[in-house]
């Protein structure tokens, strides 16, 4: 994936971005894109002598020990960003971070206000992702992109349906996006991958689902998730809001 053009760097303004879930499978890739289009990043981090925290360090992120389900250890920070990537998830409690979102939103609201500005001219991206929609009769465990978030039982479905309707009617500008399945060069680093997928066939490139190879999953190249939320996040306000 190549960096922006001299001219694209001309006509991009560098934005204060806040970042939770950097250390993730996704934040890995997306984090490094977004500071090659310079942009700046404070990245969410609990441990910062972790290696992964080192990594993005290295790669010039400023990093903010803390908590996402903590907004003490976090809000300060934030109140001065441009825009918040909200890309932790908290697997077991889908709805932990909840009240930590509806902070961040009154953070960036507040700050955008008291800057007189309007509060939709702060971004606020959430990940969810295609796990929450719709169960396999033969997997219950496994959701597939059917767009009918009808099992409001299966946590992912509660969790990541409270997260896109709390951007979608924020007064900041929020997004969700709802990724499919991540992978990468290599099937071994992709999310969920012992998970969700049965095999791999490097000639065909071919990924063999658990469960029924009849039904497909909604799935996305990191390279390119990492360019989509370049581009929803320099895109202009109105353009994403409660998208």
């Amino acid at each position: 994936m190549s960096s922006l053009s001299a001219e694209e760097q001309k006509t991009t303004t560098p934005l204060k971005i806040f970042f939770t879930g950097g250390t993730g499978n996704n934040g890995r890739a997306i984090v490094p894109h977004l500071l090659s289009r310079g942009h700046t990043i404070k990245a969410l981090v609990r441990d910062p002598n972790k290696a992964t925290a080192q990594a993005l360090e290295a790669q010039g992120c400023n990093l903010v020990k803390g908590d996402a389900t903590s907004p003490e250890s976090w809000s300060a920070e934030v109140a001065d960003c441009d825009a918040v990537i909200w890309s932790s998830v908290i697997w077991g409690d889908f709805t932990a971070d909840m009240g930590s979102l509806s902070k961040c939103c009154e953070v960036l609201a507040d700050a955008a206000r008291k800057e007189g500005k309007h509060p939709a001219t702060r971004k606020l991206l959430v990940t969810t992702g295609v796990l929450g929609y719709e169960q396999r009769e033969d997997d219950p465990q496994l959701g597939i992109p059917e767009w009918k978030p009808n099992q409001e039982s299966f946590p992912p479905v509660k969790g990541f349906q409270m997260k896109e309707r709390l951007v979608r009617f924020a007064d900041i500008c929020g997004c969700a996006i709802s990724l499919g399945f991540t992978y990468s060069h290599s099937p071994q680093t992709s999310g969920l991958f012992p998970f969700v997928f049965k095999g791999f066939d490097r000639s065909s490139k071919k990924i063999f689902y658990k469960g029924d190879k009849s039904v497909g999953i909604s799935q996305i190249h990191l390279e390119d998730a990492a360019d989509m939320y370049a581009k929803i996040i320099e895109a202009p306000a109105l353009d994403v809001k409660g998208q």
